[in-house]
């Protein structure tokens, strides 16, 4: 209770303090004093002013009530003056709220204060609660959705740098043959590949074969590998004459058949003996056939 003055005088009667005030004196005051910041009074003739409770507060003098904390901050403590943000890596989603929580894995919150955490974009991940960052998918894997807690590696015939939404097919002349690559390997020689995001490469047909590794289309098996009976240099392999033969892969040159022997056939891996009836036709050693001595041609 108070005594009001009027005109200067106090009155006669005495009212009850307003509410945001109180009188702790019992003896009848002037004047009500104000509730201080933290505390509030929403009723009238109070000899005391109330505690905001945990999740409110009070910034004024004689407040009639108390605030909840707003989104993004809390407070567990009574007769508080202002509300403590959220530090970065949790939040507080509800108004009145006496604590932050965690961010969950696959979110995270950068500022303090927040309301929500944010989902890791697609590329990015954490596993771990309470983060303010989400780290990139390392090379080798990747995460093509928001919100992630772990990326995922990529598969054979697929590779991804750092950072990768999505894994990208191996281009045409390469492969990988396991899953989770950074990079992928050329095709081996005397291969080739002519399509993208493979695991394997297909080999030159018909003993054909590439200059060079990394061969992005069959076009460039055009190199053949000299079987016996064929002979060259590289990019022009030839069938041996009658008369020569080669027994060896990748000759060079094909080998007479020599004085007493001969081959009537092209691409021959080894020369016949001529019978003992017969003989050379000519001293040469590049024989195709064998004929009798008497024969018109024979030296």
């Amino acid at each position: 209770w108070y005594q009001r003055r009027v005109r200067g005088r106090r009155s006669a009667e005495c009212e009850l303090c307003p509410v945001g005030t109180f009188d702790d004196d019992g003896q009848g005051s002037v004047d009500c004093k104000a509730c201080s910041p933290g505390r509030y009074q929403d009723e009238q003739g109070q000899s005391e002013c109330k505690m905001c409770s945990p999740g409110s507060y009070s910034s004024n003098l004689a407040s009639t009530h108390c605030d909840l904390c707003p989104k993004g901050s809390a407070t567990d403590k009574q007769a508080q003056t202002s509300c403590r943000k959220c530090s970065p890596g949790s939040f507080a989603g509800k108004e009145g709220s006496i604590d932050c929580d965690q961010c969950n894995p696959g979110t995270f919150s950068a500022d303090s204060g927040a309301a929500v955490c944010d989902d890791c974009a697609p590329g990015t991940f954490t596993p771990d609660s309470g983060q303010k960052s989400c780290s990139d998918c390392k090379a080798g894997t990747f995460a093509n959705l928001s919100g992630q807690r772990k990326c995922e590696e990529c598969l054979e015939g697929f590779f991804s740098a750092d950072g990768a939404a999505e894994c990208t097919g191996c281009p045409a002349g390469t492969y990988t043959n396991v899953m989770g690559r950074a990079d992928c390997d050329n095709c081996p020689r005397d291969s080739y590949n002519e399509k993208t995001g493979q695991s394997v490469c297909v080999e030159c047909p018909d003993n054909l074969q590439t200059k060079d590794d990394g061969a992005a289309s069959k076009d460039l098996c055009t190199y053949q590998f000299c079987v016996p009976g064929w002979a060259g240099s590289e990019w022009n392999c030839k069938q041996c004459k009658p008369g020569t033969f080669s027994n060896k892969g990748n000759s060079t040159e094909c080998t007479d058949c020599g004085f007493g022997k001969f081959t009537g056939d092209s691409a021959s891996t080894d020369c016949d003996s001529c019978p003992s009836s017969l003989v050379r036709c000519r001293s040469v050693s590049s024989t195709s056939s064998c004929s009798t001595s008497s024969s018109s041609s024979f030296q």
